[in-house]
């Protein structure tokens, strides 16, 4: 486990829409990460962090990493370490929803409060600069060939990612079954299992993969929005149906009292109006998706529904 703590700079989503609330400063904040450093989950978390000290929010923050299956063994940690703590919180999303769907931990996201969704996130299909796969039409062809040459690096196991990989082998007429997926505890590690040549392709957070694509080092072969963004054309622009989207949010303990979450979520809504959040959504090209109270619950439902039935339908596996 890493642990390390910050007081400064940072990121914010647009939600002027939403009428000002007072809320009481934090002091000291603990921010569990359920992932190892480096990668979305870790930014989201550092990015909200700096941005409650920035704002005032918070005098002082304490971050812990704990990485693992698609953030379930950070979850349980969290639960059994902090379920009474009125200073802790953790931060989760779509990738957690999913790895619950595929693992069925004892532990699950019906044991913590959702305080905020944060930011929503396209996700892109990447391939080494030098990889034989020059166009998405040679990768729908390997896949149908033989999926099982085509090994794909992503975050954890069920996650989103996985989600969107199987969804791509499926789309292309492979069997998502067959799919060699490797999950990952952080973008680094799939960079790495990229670098090393360990797979062929990988799909992971635009966000993360942009350092490589900007440098050249990857080639963007499709995007996961409706329509082409970032100058990469999107898989429904080629004859792919595939449309899925990531998102991040900030978890409680179930013993938080209901007044100290309405009083960090308050918090969390000044710190996502600072400008330094701003800098964080353009920097790791996150779109922001301000949800709270029974529109965030309602959404978590439809996702788990979602996550449930993909499992089913596209034979996820766990690693």
């Amino acid at each position: 486990m890493a642990a390390s703590t910050a007081a400064g700079i940072v990121p914010t989503l647009p939600v002027a829409s939403l009428a000002a609330t007072a809320a009481a400063p934090l002091g000291k904040l603990r921010i569990m990460i359920p992932a190892n450093p480096g990668g979305g989950w870790d930014g989201t978390g550092h990015a909200v962090g700096d941005a409650l000290v920035a704002s005032g929010q918070a005098s002082e923050i304490v971050y812990e990493n704990k990485g693992g299956k698609g953030g379930i063994i950070g979850l349980a940690e969290f639960v059994e370490k902090y379920s009474d703590s009125q200073d802790s919180v953790m931060v989760g999303g779509f990738v957690m929803v999913g790895s619950i769907a595929l693992n069925r931990p004892a532990i699950t996201l019906a044991k913590v409060k959702p305080i905020a969704r944060l930011t929503s996130e396209v996700l892109a299909l990447v391939v080494p600069a030098d990889s034989k796969f020059q166009t998405i039409k040679d990768f729908q062809a390997a896949l149908v060939k033989n999926i099982a040459d085509v090994p794909l690096a992503g975050g954890g196991a069920g996650g989103v990612d996985h989600m969107c990989a199987a969804l791509v082998a499926r789309a292309a007429g492979a069997d998502p079954g067959k799919l060699v997926y490797v999950p990952s505890s952080s973008g680094a590690e799939v960079m790495q299992a990229l670098a090393a040549g360990k797979v062929a392709a990988a799909v992971s957070g635009f966000g993360e993969l942009k350092s490589g694509i900007s440098s050249g080092k990857l080639r963007a072969l499709a995007i996961s929005s409706r329509r082409g963004l970032f100058g990469i054309p999107s898989f429904r622009e080629q004859r792919l149906d595939v449309d899925l989207a990531n998102w991040r949010g900030i978890f409680a303990p179930a013993g938080m009292s209901d007044a100290q979450v309405a009083n960090i979520r308050a918090s969390l809504q000044k710190a996502t109006q600072h400008p330094s959040w701003q800098a964080a959504l353009v920097r790791n090209d996150w779109q922001p998706s301000w949800q709270v109270g029974t529109e965030f619950s309602e959404s978590m439902e439809l996702d788990k529904a979602m996550a449930d039935a993909l499992v089913y339908i596209l034979k996820l596996k766990t690693a």
